[in-house]
């Protein structure tokens, strides 16, 4: 059933709304209905929706709406009006709306709770709002998808007042479903970085869950995996992410969220019982998709098919450990005499190993060939007037041969201790020949290199 997702009633006045009597007699000065029209005040919508949940433990919403009720001229006499239901509406609401809303059962119908107002003499408006309301013990009887009830506001006197045509007609729609429950997260992302000595970060993900109404029994909520869903995610969104591996899927444990009755809003997490799982994660991601599950104190199981929540478990693989300081730092400084042996494409070597000589390495690229294999662990830089460099970027390639590099990554996290700048990396790497490419942002300049350079290594 295609259902109603907005509706708007035009508030053009209706015929003889603005007309003026001159005098006592039936004549007006513009040709017109003669009659004086009751209507619904303009400001409140005539068109109130409904929802009906249909669940094992009991069917649950609320169906009670008011309206004001208006005159188009006040009349000497107190003027009653009620509504009454008017099915004969139905079809042509339908065909304006693009719906297929059925008429309700008569006995619902029959069960209506309708309010009368006065409108008295002289008055424009209803002492009291019409109201309507269906008690709950009729929501049973309600199995189809949804239903319509067009209510028309009548009047009840001698003289020549009715109800408007376009205006004193209100429409309930009621939409029905057995959907109790929602996720209110519907995407949660876990980050997995790997380096070369661990793996960092871990799945520890929560899920809000929901109600549509609040039960007098507690009910459990929880996700049930369904790889079908894995395509449909990538095509709507773009991505290419994968399954996770079995054995991590396995891991996975699930908690669900019972929600206890006279409440309705819980929190499934989702957790990984062997984080050391994550160094298998070596793609780029992974979608856990999940249905959303309920299980009523009566022990009923219901799968809510539409309802539906991704885990998105992002990987990356970082050599470089950004923002880490000296004390991260594996082994030790290379001696300066073991520096000057190796060979750079720079004519300072032996000055950028002192830095108070005030010579410096200009930002650019270099390959530094130790002549022997070293457990590099980082580097530290000391940038001229370093004091006042707002930042130093830097980008560090490693090789055994000078032909196969592993990069560690460019960064400008890097942690400051007194003047100088730490480039940490999460494990030693061998490697005899270094490709570093750095320079030094200096009051928005990039044209300044290096006063000092260090090397550690944990050989």
């Amino acid at each position: 059933m295609k259902t109603l997702k907005y509706f708007a009633l035009g508030l053009l006045a209706v015929a003889g709304l603005t007309l003026q009597s001159c005098g006592n007699d039936d004549h007006y000065d513009v040709n017109g209905d003669p009659r004086t029209f009751v209507y619904i005040d303009f400001n409140t919508p005539r068109l109130v929706e409904f929802n009906v949940t249909h669940t094992p433990v009991g069917h649950f919403g609320e169906i009670a709406a008011s309206f004001p009720v208006k005159i188009q001229y006040a009349v000497e006499g107190p003027t009653e009006v009620k509504f009454t239901v008017d099915n004969t509406l139905i079809d042509a609401f339908n065909a304006e709306n693009g719906t297929d809303y059925l008429e309700c059962p008569a006995e619902v119908l029959a069960g209506l709770e309708l309010t009368s107002t006065v409108i008295p003499a002289g008055s424009y408006e209803g002492n009291e709002p019409l109201t309507v309301t269906l008690p709950e013990e009729y929501f049973s009887l309600l199995t189809e998808a949804g239903y319509v009830i067009p209510l028309r506001a009548t009047s009840f006197v001698k003289k020549d007042v009715r109800g408007s045509e376009e205006h004193g007609i209100v429409y309930l729609v009621i939409n029905t479903s057995g959907d109790e429950g929602f996720f209110s997260t519907l995407t949660s992302t876990a980050e997995i970085v790997r380096t070369p000595v661990s793996v960092i970060g871990t799945i520890d993900n929560n899920f809000s869950v929901g109600l549509q109404n609040v039960l007098t029994s507690d009910v459990e909520v929880t996700g049930v995996y369904d790889n079908s869903l894995i395509t449909t995610y990538n095509v709507n969104n773009g991505t290419g992410y994968q399954e996770l591996p079995a054995a991590v899927r396995n891991a996975l444990e699930i908690t669900p969220a019972t929600i206890a009755a006279g409440d309705a809003t819980g929190t499934i997490n989702i957790s990984l019982t062997d984080p050391s799982l994550a160094s298998q994660l070596t793609e780029d991601g992974y979608v856990y998709p999940m249905r959303l599950q309920l299980t009523y104190s009566n022990g009923d199981v219901v799968v809510q098919e539409e309802e539906i929540a991704y885990l998105i478990v992002t990987t990356s693989y970082k050599v470089v450990n950004e923002g880490a300081g000296p004390g991260s730092l594996l082994g030790s400084q290379i001696s300066t005499d073991e520096v000057l042996t190796w060979t750079v494409d720079h004519d300072q070597m032996s000055s950028i190993t002192n830095p108070s000589d005030w010579n410096t390495w200009d930002s650019g690229t270099y390959i530094i060939d130790m002549k022997t294999t070293h457990n590099i662990s980082g580097l530290s830089f000391i940038p001229p007037y370093s004091n006042y460099a707002w930042s130093v970027t830097a980008n560090v390639s490693l090789s055994t041969d000078g032909a196969t590099w592993i990069e560690c990554g460019e960064t400008s996290s890097m942690a400051k201790s007194n003047r100088w700048f730490y480039y940490v990396l999460y494990g030693a790497i061998p490697a005899q020949y270094i490709k570093l490419t750095f320079k030094t942002d200096l009051w928005g300049w990039y044209d300044f290199g290096f006063d000092g350079i260090t090397f550690y290594a944990a050989d």
